[in-house]
């Protein structure tokens, strides 16, 4: 399957598949840093977002192995481990929330301004001035959210003023990554090519606009916990309160919504790996909205309503979108012979991650049912252990992203042996880090003096061989776009199977799409 190239002198046939307007001139080169400071363009702006994200990820997978390797350390005469416990509260409170603010959102966000526009065929992200407002603000809040853990202070520490930063810096986090979110579901409602309806729409791109729509409903709710909690000039002790109000996003529903953009990602993935369509597309489709309706968690923030028929039954449910997208890439890879290239190994192991994840909220559901009966899990290693799973596998699929689309992520293509050899060590460093924290919750079940000093220092060694990964990835990609000497321009597609808008080898627009998705080549095959 070729992609539908620009009609040119010696023959019209793909002008009925796509129509070409002006090239676009004026492209983004690479250049200082004043060139991305003054930048609306979308490339540029979801370059730093991806990169910084990469960075901000690596301290909190480091402080999580602290904290994990602290209660391995945990000695009962001292109440103590190798850190102080006032140290250990902190770390232990902020590296989970930086994980998703400070890392996997904005990295998936960042991917999502890079592609999207390019996918659709548009010039431009909506709103770009908007686009860079959310990136310089959620650059800004995450290093004051350092800062203020860094000295004594956001959730769980001592400092008043620094916790009470360290909580302005997250509502701050929330507001840029919302108004990112509105700038990319806008990007897809309005700014595709005559032709190309909703769904028609890549993979990738339905999938961050699903995303986007969730955390446009869902991300102001935490903000309003924020700004009540800071409203009454808090005390250090009073915004752990606060943070135990919007903990629901870094549990079940909420936390779902992070594994919705790698349900797009292997799609496309599959799709340009095999050449080939997807024969269920609206499979697909449906199975990602289905995710973002299932991780839609704001109604969910109270014990109370944890406890809930309704959330049992929509957390049990959510592995059921990951199944229908897994059987119909399994239909694919199946019908296809696939050539394996390096994003494929990332996707798959992504979205198993992703259903490991969803198997743990099957059993937390499970366990809210027979609490006190047949069962009692430890819900809160449970939590924990979901949490990095789902970390682990967007994380996973962010990386594979970024190699997928590494001539327009960083300006050239990442060393083969780094690109293939990351995903297993990802598989291994996240099963550990997660399933760790999951399996102590089980078998405390049925003994409540089980020693976690072990599962903790399992889950430590996890962190860092997950650490290693981003290292290994973060310094590939500075290197490749250090190497490169392409500009920001449309770029061939390296794989040799890629049927979507961003991989036309000319740099212009297209004003209007009369294939299916994917594109075709000029006979129609398919």
């Amino acid at each position: 399957m070729a992609l539908t190239e620009a009609a040119s002198s010696e023959t019209d046939d793909t002008a009925s598949a796509v129509d070409v307007a002006t090239p676009v001139t004026g492209a983004i080169r690479s250049g200082g840093p004043e060139r991305i400071l003054g930048s609306g363009d979308h490339a540029a702006i979801g370059r730093v977002f991806v990169g910084v994200a990469l960075l901000f990820g690596l301290i909190d997978l480091v402080a999580s192995a602290l904290v994990n390797f602290d209660a391995a350390a945990y000695d009962a005469g001292t109440g103590e481990g190798f850190l102080k416990a006032e140290v250990a509260l902190r770390l232990g409170l902020n590296h989970q929330l930086g994980l998703l603010l400070c890392c996997v959102l904005p990295l998936v966000l960042g991917l999502g301004l890079i592609i999207v526009p390019r996918q659709l065929g548009a010039a431009a992200i909506a709103f770009p001035r908007a686009a860079a407002l959310s990136l310089w603000t959620w650059l800004l809040s995450s290093i004051l959210f350092v800062v203020a853990v860094i000295f004594d202070g956001s959730y769980g520490g001592a400092d008043a003023k620094f916790a009470r930063l360290g909580n302005v810096a997250t509502g701050a986090m929330l507001v840029a990554l919302c108004i990112g979110a509105v700038c990319l579901a806008v990007t897809v409602l309005t700014f595709r090519p005559a032709g190309m309806g909703l769904g028609d729409v890549p993979f990738f791109s339905f999938a961050m606009l699903v995303t986007s729509s969730v955390w446009v409903l869902s991300l102001p709710a935490a903000l309003a916990q924020v700004i009540l909690g800071h409203i009454i000039r808090p005390s250090a002790e009073d915004l752990v309160r606060t943070y135990d109000n919007f903990s629901w996003l870094l549990r079940q529903p909420s936390i779902y919504v992070a594994l919705i953009p790698l349900l797009g990602l292997t799609a496309d993935v599959v799709s340009t790996a095999t050449g080939a369509r997807q024969r269920f597309r609206a499979v697909v489709l449906a199975n990602i909205g289905l995710a973002g309706l299932l991780s839609f968690g704001a109604w969910a923030q109270s014990d109370v309503a944890r406890g809930t028929l309704v959330w049992v039954v929509l957390s049990a449910a959510f592995s059921l979108p990951l199944l229908g997208v897994l059987g119909a890439i399994g239909d694919t890879l199946n019908s296809n012979k696939p050539k394996f290239i390096a994003p494929l190994g990332y996707a798959i192991v992504s979205l198993l991650l992703g259903l490991l994840a969803a198997l743990v909220g099957l059993l937390e559901s499970i366990d809210s049912i027979g609490k006190g009966q047949l069962i009692g899990f430890g819900t809160k290693a449970l939590d924990t252990g979901q949490l990095y799973l789902v970390i682990g596998a967007t994380l996973t699929a962010g990386i594979g992203g970024a190699i997928y689309w590494a001539k327009q992520s960083v300006g050239g293509q990442l060393p083969d042996a780094v690109s293939k050899g990351l995903a297993p060590i990802a598989l291994v460093g996240t099963a550990l880090w997660g399933l760790s924290h999951v399996v102590l919750g089980l078998v405390q079940a049925n003994d409540s003096s089980v020693d976690a000093r072990a599962f903790a220092g399992i889950s430590g060694a996890g962190a860092l061989l997950v650490a290693l990964v981003v290292i290994s990835a973060l310094g590939a990609g500075i290197k490749a776009g250090i190497d490169s000497s392409r500009g920001d321009e449309l770029l061939s597609d390296p794989w040799g199977g890629g049927g979507t808008l961003e991989w036309i080898d000319a740099p212009a627009i297209p004003t209007s799409v009369e294939s299916p998705y994917p594109l075709l080549d000029s006979k129609g095959g398919e």
